[in-house]
């Protein structure tokens, strides 16, 4: 009998034919291209060579996705020391997540993901953590059991809008000084974002129900000072 709550006629899945290896500095030219596609817009060797290759917490734990000889995806993790209480931790964080739009639906992130985290658990890192936007979210907390740890404000602040290139010259000097009233503090917070945390060893090593608690506090200040590439004690 047939069951009327499914096609009888199936479309057949996509079969797999790529597959995965770690990440090398060589791969980054390559990677510039399904940057472009999933992202819309071009990194740049410069802005490449300062967030993998100038970190001085060591170079980034890279899982690539191949096809032919073409990169197709990516799962980077961007290590970054932790503090958490008195002991320094080597942690890394998720970013750079990407899947080529004519391989999606084949598993490509989770499986990315996973070996990147085996890869980082080698390295010796031992906290991840992320700030996914909403179509990765549910991937983290459902796929790889990540911990939703909480929101981070993220504040936005016009600091001179005669730069953009939209802002007509006549307006420039007004517009800045417009900028100037914008509030500061908390009423300047445009948006949330979402933090998740992962703990490397208990995913590697044990990704049962027995998980060993990790707790990091992030504060608004230190997630700026990641992105400027700058240190804030």
């Amino acid at each position: 009998m047939t069951n009327p709550g499914k096609d009888p006629y199936p479309m057949p899945r996509t079969p797999r034919t790529w597959t995965v290896r770690p990440g090398t500095a060589e791969d980054a030219s390559a990677l510039q291209e399904p940057f472009h596609v999933v992202f819309a817009h071009d990194r740049g060797e410069e802005h490449h060579s300062w967030k993998f290759d100038a970190n001085p917490a060591g170079p980034p734990v890279l899982a690539v996705a191949e096809d032919d000889g073409r990169l197709v995806g990516q799962y980077a993790l961007w290590p970054v020391r932790l503090a958490v209480g008195s002991e320094v931790l080597l942690g890394a964080q998720s970013l750079d997540t990407m899947t080529h739009p004519d391989y999606r639906g084949q598993g490509m992130f989770t499986t990315l993901a996973k070996e990147a985290m085996t890869f980082a658990a080698d390295r010796g890192v031992e906290v991840l953590f992320g700030f996914p936007n909403s179509a990765s979210y549910p991937g983290f907390v459902t796929k790889l059991d990540w911990d939703h740890t909480g929101d981070v404000p993220h504040h936005s602040r016009v600091l001179r809008p005669s730069a953009h290139p939209r802002v007509p010259g006549w307006a420039g000097r007004a517009a800045d000084l417009a900028a100037r009233l914008i509030p500061s503090g908390a009423r300047a917070c445009l948006h949330k974002v979402s933090v998740v945390v992962g703990d490397c060893w208990r995913h590697v090593t044990n990704p049962g129900p027995h998980r060993r608690p990790v707790g990091v506090d992030l504060t608004v200040d230190a997630v700026l000072g990641w992105q400027a590439g700058q240190a804030f004690s």
